[in-house]
């Protein structure tokens, strides 16, 4: 706990105080509010989206937040962000009622959401096949049956598995409305 009250610029005790009803709380908490993503519950997510939002195939939104902290003693720049200022990385992603599935907490403010996805479990169980997927589902009016993915921002990369909006200004009327789901 001495490390942590250093590092975090606490008293050990207030580190201890907080710590352990945090991990009781998460341990407590974590199977009801982030039940084990199975392909059923995949599937009502995905269902999820196209009922709320008419757009098919998705798993859920990805986004990433910087939440500003004070540098922490002897870490350098592992926390100063491409703002100016030292955070740590919060990446979650939600479902069509902006519940959230999957957080990773903590990352270093130096990553970008990019960077911070590329290194979380969820996209390593994803990419390994380890999660389970739906199988690929035929679009409305489709005749070819497409995989299931994630929506993101400019942020993160174009793959097989994120989905992100067309880039411009003065977009076609279809690229626009597909943005805007």
């Amino acid at each position: 706990m001495a490390m942590y009250g250093n590092k975090y610029k606490l008293f050990e005790h207030c580190v201890y105080c907080h710590s352990r009803p945090c991990a009781v709380i998460w341990n407590e908490l974590k199977e009801e509010e982030f039940p084990l993503l199975t392909e059923e519950r995949l599937a009502a997510i995905r269902d999820g989206f196209w009922d709320d939002w008419q757009y098919p195939n998705c798993l859920g939104a990805i986004d990433g937040r910087h939440c500003v902290v004070q540098n922490f003693p002897n870490e350098g720049g592992e926390y100063f962000n491409y703002k100016g200022s030292f955070s740590m990385v919060l990446l979650g992603i939600c479902d069509s009622r902006y519940r959230f599935t999957y957080v990773d907490i903590g990352a270093r403010g130096r990553r970008h959401d990019a960077g911070v996805w590329e290194r979380c479990s969820f996209r390593e169980a994803m990419v390994s096949g380890e999660l389970p997927i739906p199988p690929p589902k035929l679009l409305p009016g489709g005749w070819e049956a497409t995989p299931h993915h994630l929506v993101a921002d400019d942020a993160f990369p174009l793959g097989p598995h994120t989905m992100k909006p067309y880039e411009g200004h003065f977009l076609p009327n279809a690229h626009a409305i597909f943005n805007y789901r």
